[in-house]
């Protein structure tokens, strides 16, 4: 992923994905990443920590998607 990546489709920054952590709104930060992954191409890593932190939350369907996204990068 580059240095400053590309805004989201839906609008997705760093900043937006730091407000919600500073909110602790952690599914939206998460929303935020996903956004910002699909636009910006980023390596196999990324998704695994995407679907960590949905594991962790307990948002499996979200997971699953992720993996579906990582075997897509």
């Amino acid at each position: 992923m580059p240095d400053v990546p590309v805004p989201g489709l839906d609008g997705a920054t760093v900043n937006g994905f730091d407000e919600c952590l500073r909110h602790h709104e952690m599914e939206l930060a998460l929303d935020e990443l996903e956004d910002l992954g699909l636009t910006n191409a980023p390596p196999p890593d990324f998704w695994r920590h995407l679907i960590f932190a949905a594991e962790s939350m307990e948002l499996s369907e979200r997971a699953a998607d992720f993996k579906r996204k990582m075997g897509n990068a």
